[in-house]
């Protein structure tokens, strides 16, 4: 397991914090959780539900922080917002359709792939497209800004700008991603170098 930046002001073991890294941005199924077939782990989610910082949800079978469990990853981790960007299966498709976000992408070509991103900093989204538009032949199809979103089960932002890109193809994308790091995160891990640069957490 990676040693990622941590206040340790919770006593949270690493294990556990682990987990609440998986579930920022989305809920998962157990299945999709890191080392399932460990009895650790076991041990871990149970502490984590006894302690009240998870939630499980009988509609969706799906594990997900609660606002307890934010406020202690958000104290460990202590996440850069302004750098965040999500990806946008997260983001209600009805408030996009009624945006008109979508009115382009239903007209694009059977045999290309949609991908939507978001970000609550408009010039962190502009900078992580234009390295992606730079590293990846894509198609820009639209951007939208929204007030007011709730775009987890958790996470929200007063405001959120979206943009829309299609591909030929999903094989490598997220390959060419997951390298243009530093100025942006998604994930716990793609946030370390943003906090070792901070100088206010060294």
């Amino acid at each position: 397991m990676a040693n990622l930046f941590r206040t340790y002001c919770s006593g949270l073991g690493n294990l556990e914090l682990c987990i609440l890294d998986s579930l920022l941005s989305r809920g998962m199924r157990f299945d999709e959780l890191p080392n399932t077939h460990d009895l650790p782990f076991i041990d871990s989610l149970h502490s984590l539900f006894g302690k009240e910082l998870l939630r499980y949800e009988l509609s969706d079978s799906r594990y997900y922080l609660t606002s307890q469990g934010r406020k202690i990853w958000e104290a460990e981790r202590c996440p850069q917002w302004e750098f965040f960007i999500i990806e946008c299966g997260l983001l209600p498709i009805a408030k996009l359709i009624e945006e008109g976000l979508y009115s382009s992408i239903k007209c694009r070509p059977s045999g290309e792939e949609i991908f939507h991103f978001a970000s609550p900093s408009m010039q962190t989204l502009e900078r992580f497209n234009q390295s992606l538009e730079d590293s990846v032949q894509v198609i820009p199809l639209g951007s939208s800004r929204f007030e007011k979103i709730q775009v987890t089960a958790w996470l929200d932002f007063p405001e959120i700008y979206t943009k829309s890109v299609a591909v030929e193809s999903d094989d490598g994308i997220f390959n060419s991603i997951d390298n243009l790091r530093g100025l942006w995160w998604r994930t716990a891990g793609e946030l370390q170098p943003l906090l070792l640069n901070n100088p206010a957490l060294s």
